[in-house]
């Protein structure tokens, strides 16, 4: 469900929702599907017309929908049709398996066709298991997305798929833990932390070891952003009779912007951004160098030379754990003179995390 704030009042509330009639309204020509609804309040619905809507999408799993102020556009992700119907897979020569798409439109009513836009690559498709049973089918499948825009920062959409395994034997391990993936448009995503969980299982036989689903939103809350997940200890096909069916709703946090970080250990370490053009006065980090690290930044020209008063021997000493530190040289924030033009950025640091940073006003 999305409160959708620029529509008008008695569609103030929109949602998709998997809809299967009775054998009597198949028969009066109703279609199974995903089904597109509106209401005033978030509780009186109405259908659209022309169900369902978006029409030939595969619905069986989370679909999220957005209006995205950059592409004034609605964008939906969903599970993609021709990759999983058996047939259709089939017929282009392949064994179904699952992937997201992407989907948009103008009015929530009319919808393009749908891109693939997330499905195993060469990387997942090589890893290395134990054993294999289908040579011809991924051993990794994309279950759901929990793909949102970040209302936090410029431009940045992330992903929070789960990734569902089954390389043995009557689909085994066939577990769910969940990844993190960050685009700028919606549509080219990156993969994030090596691919390793962001989401991960708990211990065996807890309500945390078989199957994590991300939901969305993120929700700020002070310092942090909350992420809240649904988990089950069964596997993916388990049968209902055979197993204790047991769930649970649970809570993850972290701070602010902090999905990845730059970490160097007790030796030390640095790096140099590529190229940077920004607006704002001043430079604000997200950092934890708990009681002993420390982090110093030089702001460099296009070919890499210190910029006079803000060189490594200028900065005052950084340390400590903040979301939004602002940074000083010498006593001095303002960087006024240097907005819009061509800087890098020249980080170096010892026992310290660095989550972001950014230009702020």
């Amino acid at each position: 469900m999305y409160r959708d704030k620029r529509a008008p009042a008695d569609e103030r509330y929109k949602l998709w929702s998997k809809f299967r009639p009775t054998d009597q309204q198949i028969a009066e020509g109703m279609r199974s599907g995903l089904w597109a609804m509106y209401s005033a309040d978030g509780i009186h619905w109405q259908s659209y017309p022309n169900q369902p809507q978006p029409p030939n999408q595969s619905c069986d799993t989370q679909n999220m929908f957005f209006w995205d102020e950059r592409e004034k556009l609605y964008v939906g992700y969903t599970r993609v049709r021709e990759t999983q119907s058996t047939e259709e897979a089939a017929a282009a020569g392949k064994i179904a398996y699952r992937s997201i798409g992407r989907i948009t439109s103008p009015d929530f009513r009319i919808w393009s066709k749908t891109q693939i836009i997330l499905e195993a690559d060469e990387q997942d498709l090589t890893i290395p298991t134990p054993s294999k049973i289908d040579e011809r089918r991924p051993c990794i499948d994309y279950y759901t997305s929990c793909a949102l825009k970040y209302e936090s920062a410029q431009d940045v959409y992330l992903m929070f798929p789960s990734v569902h395994y089954h390389w043995g034997e009557n689909g085994f391990p066939a577990t769910l833990d969940t990844q993190l993936l960050s685009s700028r448009d919606g549509i080219n995503w990156q993969r994030q932390g090596d691919r390793r969980p962001f989401l991960r299982h708990g211990i065996d036989n807890s309500l945390r070891s078989g199957m994590l689903f991300a939901n969305p939103w993120l929700v700020p809350v002070g310092n942090e952003l909350w992420l809240y997940y649904a988990s089950m200890p069964y596997h993916h096909g388990s049968e209902p009779e055979k197993i204790e069916q047991r769930s649970g709703l649970f809570r993850a946090s972290m701070r602010h912007d902090g999905f990845v970080s730059a970490d160097t250990g007790f030796g030390g370490g640095q790096f140099t951004t590529p190229l940077l053009w920004f607006d704002g006065n001043h430079l604000e980090l997200n950092l934890d160098g708990s009681a002993g690290g420390w982090l110093q930044v030089e702001i460099q020209d296009e070919s890499g030379n210190p910029l006079p008063g803000f060189q490594l021997s200028d900065i005052d000493p950084v340390m400590g754990n903040a979301v939004s530190k602002t940074i000083t040289w010498k006593g001095r924030s303002d960087l006024s003179g240097l907005v819009g033009k061509p800087v890098r950025l020249r980080f170096v640091l010892r026992d310290m995390k660095l989550y972001a940073f950014q230009f702020a006003s």
